[in-house]
């Protein structure tokens, strides 16, 4: 006697049908691995950019205000360029034990440049790791009456061409010696 044919195997069918099934599920989990990927370097290389960017404007703008200017003047050799002057300024002294007025011959200068692809001051380059400066980074210098407004627009660029736009600005005014 013949045993009835007993089905506990898988037809090719079935196989086949399986094996899409798998890629397609292969294929989701792929796509959805790199859309994360991306979006993890996105936001890595945007991280970067804003701690690059918040540093050079804190650079820019605790220089300034540190060296603490009465004037300013423009650079002959580059438009990107201003000299800020000091003439003067009131210190005190131990001695008489009250401020007096110091005014400096010659005056104190302190330049601040955009070349192509770094920053100046007084012609040491401020540090940039990740990126590189792009070309419309520029100096804006506004007057009003005896004021001086200063921005400086920071332009960094990525590798992979991504643009971030950071701002510095110092407002002071021009002083003349007493």
């Amino acid at each position: 006697m013949m045993k009835p044919f007993n089905k506990k195997g898988v037809s090719l069918v079935e196989l086949l049908a399986s094996i899409v099934i798998f890629a397609i599920a292969i294929g989701l989990v792929a796509g959805i691995l790199t859309i994360i990927s991306n979006a993890s370097a996105k936001i890595l290389e945007n991280g970067k950019a804003n701690t690059q960017g918040q540093l050079i404007t804190r650079i820019l703008e605790t220089r300034m205000q540190d060296f603490s200017p009465t004037d300013y003047s423009l650079c002959w050799h580059n438009s990107e360029c201003i000299i800020l002057e000091n003439h003067f300024a009131y210190v005190f002294d131990p001695i008489q034990n009250d401020v007096v007025l110091e005014v400096y011959d010659p005056i104190l200068e302190f330049e601040m440049d955009i070349e192509p692809g770094e920053i100046l001051l007084d012609q040491i380059p401020i540090e940039n790791d990740y990126f590189s400066l792009h070309s419309s980074s520029n100096i804006q210098i506004t007057e009003d009456s005896n004021n001086v407004y200063i921005v400086f627009e920071i332009v960094l660029e990525s590798s992979t061409a991504n643009l971030y736009t950071f701002y510095a600005g110092y407002t002071f005014e021009i002083l003349a010696t007493p």
